[in-house]
């Protein structure tokens, strides 16, 4: 390979690796924010990116216009999240991590079979509202790409002054840490509670819908969706929106570049190398921090 291909190819792969970031980060961000609160890991993360992206495929195939279609997607993943929340969630506020992981892992399962029922097995693609693509030299970049990047990077800076500079995000962020204590200033735990799992399920969906146009969705996505969410999770530090962000772009980055250069077959090992290493320095991942007592 000539020195001039190595750079296309270096090119490409760190393109392609900002995309895959982008993705990751969008689905570690509803992770991030329902275990900031809550302390639960939600299994079922991956299947709300899911029924975003298969309502905003459904809707669009009937005719309804772009912007009802992303509203609407949305819309169906907050409902299933609050339905996971008012279901599981509150009658047993007090279980354990392990219950919450099963009962979570249990809404999962539901999810995918009523996918499975109501959008078949075949996988499906949403037209991209944004065609084409820009030419960096030798470097393709889909225009699709451009707006996932640039909405997450939106969301990010939403998120982080929603919840450091606002009351609300203040009280989310006050019952995670101290919830007797959240509770004694006037603050309702359960209110809170439902706020998370409502804008991590916006989330997912927002992440499904984006995603739509440059993958395949299937009834069984979520699983992909929920490891690699959870790997940038990991890495970024649990409940940190910024850990988030970096997490997803330092996995997808390297996972691209690893599979460019080294082998595609190396690109499944690489997010449990860089989980391992982040770890092993820094036991709650590059932002996460200790949950006050």
């Amino acid at each position: 390979m000539t020195v001039e291909n190595s750079v296309i190819l270096v090119g490409q792969s760190i393109a392609s690796g900002l995309v895959l970031g982008s993705i990751y980060a969008l689905i570690a961000l509803g992770f991030s924010l329902i275990y900031n609160v809550s302390g639960i890991l939600n299994i079922a993360q991956g299947e709300f990116v899911v029924l975003g992206g298969m309502t905003a495929i459904w809707l669009t195939a009937m005719g309804v216009p772009v912007p009802v279609t992303f509203i609407l997607a949305i819309a169906a993943g907050v409902v299933s999240g609050l339905l996971v929340e008012r279901l599981l969630v509150i009658p047993r506020k007090k279980s354990t991590f392990p219950i919450w992981l099963c009962l979570t892992m249990a809404a999962g399962i539901a999810y995918k079979g009523l996918a499975r029922i109501f959008w078949g097995v075949e996988p499906i693609t949403l037209n991209s509202p944004v065609p084409g693509a820009f030419k960096l030299s030798e470097v393709v970049i889909p225009r699709q790409s451009l707006l996932i990047m640039s909405v997450i990077l939106l969301l990010v800076v939403f998120l982080w002054f929603f919840l450091t500079r606002t009351l609300t995000g203040k009280a989310l962020r006050a019952v995670r840490d101290t919830p007797e204590g959240a509770s004694l200033v006037g603050i309702d735990p359960n209110g809170m509670v439902i706020l998370s799992f409502a804008i991590s399920a916006a989330v997912g969906a927002l992440g499904g819908i984006l995603i739509a146009p440059i993958t395949m969705m299937s009834y069984a996505g979520g699983e992909f969706f929920l490891a690699s969410g959870i790997a940038a999770a990991i890495v970024g530090g649990m409940g940190s929106v910024l850990g988030a962000f970096v997490g997803g772009y330092i996995i997808g980055l390297s996972e691209q570049l690893a599979a460019g250069l080294i082998s595609p077959l190396f690109k499944s090992a690489i997010a449990m190398i860089i989980i391992i290493v982040v770890l092993a320095i820094k036991p709650l991942g590059l932002f996460g921090k200790p949950t006050v007592k």
